[in-house]
């Protein structure tokens, strides 16, 4: 029987076996690298891995205090990192990065309007001695009707509801344009109406290009939206699409509750079983092949393709860093 604690700290995703292939060819715009960060002499998180690539809707899943909010702002450079690298690869990443905070963090008793509350974060990005252009306002105009707030652009924001203040912040972080976007939370306390709309919204962005990132709580919703959910308790758990986090072990981890929790039923979550027998991908051609447990060297060793129940479970393929194969 393979535990969880047998697989902690080895950075690992899970691909099908063609995502594989092809996430191996087409390099991720976000990369963060074994971040650790502590806050106020307390670890906060541990050894975090996380690739993330254009066009992917990722969730970040976790309990309260996971490390969830810590990670998209260390991701920003607005909490400090012990150690580690963040790295944003292509021009338009490394100069649009979309923030969407929690709400509380915005100051809605400021005296703007919708428009002039989106328009800010443009000319916050421009710095002391630049004025926003033509062009600037056309993105706000275009941010405020993706998030169907051009007829309350008027509006001062501290007569918003709270769905609509929620689309205020979506619209200011796409006002930027940016090639990924960060959102912390961005379905607390609204109704479903506007739930849905955003879902939709932040499912065309990805589908256009965009990496979304976001974190939440509402995990019926994240299996049926999210490309790929990552789990995350201080350290990164697992990481895979729905169906391939379809077995309890690493939710169970996760949360700290028990594998007869209403929740985890209600997610239609697997038992776990013994580990099965250890599949791997064909080797390529030059690639040497290599058993579990066993030291993993040479041309490919970055790159070890296994199969099995255990931690990450199930049909996954799970892609090792270089070192020993375990299963």
């Amino acid at each position: 029987m393979t535990t969880l604690d047998q697989h902690h700290n080895i950075p690992c995703e899970i691909f099908t076996e063609t995502t594989h292939d092809q996430c191996l060819e087409d390099p991720p715009i976000l990369s963060v690298r074994d971040i650790d960060v502590d806050l106020g002499g307390r670890p906060v998180l541990r050894g975090v891995n996380l690739e993330v690539r254009q066009g992917e809707l990722v969730g970040l899943i976790g309990p309260n205090g996971a490390g969830k909010t810590t990670l998209l702002r260390t991701i920003l450079h607005l909490t400090p990192k012990r150690r580690g690298s963040v790295s944003l690869h292509g021009h338009a990443a490394r100069r649009k990065i979309g923030y969407v905070p929690q709400r509380h963090e915005f100051a809605w008793d400021f005296p703007v309007t919708v428009r002039e509350a989106v328009l800010s974060n443009i000319t916050a990005s421009l710095g002391l001695f630049r004025r926003p252009r033509i062009e600037h306002q056309r993105a706000v105009e275009r941010a405020l009707a993706r998030t169907d707030m051009k007829h309350l652009a008027d509006r001062p924001v501290g007569e918003l509801s709270g769905g609509q203040r929620q689309r205020v912040l979506v619209a200011r972080a796409l006002a930027l344009q940016p090639a990924i976007l960060l959102l912390d939370e961005p379905m607390t306390g609204l109704d479903m109406p506007t739930q849905e709309m955003l879902t939709g919204l932040f499912r065309s962005l990805a589908d256009e290009g965009h990496a979304v990132i976001m974190t939440t709580h509402d995990l019926i919703s994240a299996r049926a939206v999210m490309d790929r959910l990552v789990l995350i308790r201080g350290e990164i758990i697992a990481s895979g699409t729905p169906s391939e986090l379809d077995c309890a072990q690493a939710w169970v981890e996760t949360f700290q509750v028990g594998i007869d929790n209403p929740l985890l039923a209600a997610l239609g979550l697997k038992e776990n079983g013994p580990v099965e027998e250890v599949g791997k991908r064909p080797a390529r051609e030059g690639e040497p092949k290599h058993e579990c447990n066993q030291p993993i060297e040479g041309e490919g060793a970055d790159h070890v393709v296994l199969k099995g129940s255990g931690r990450l479970h199930g049909t996954g393929h799970f892609v090792f860093s270089k070192g020993v194969g375990r299963c």
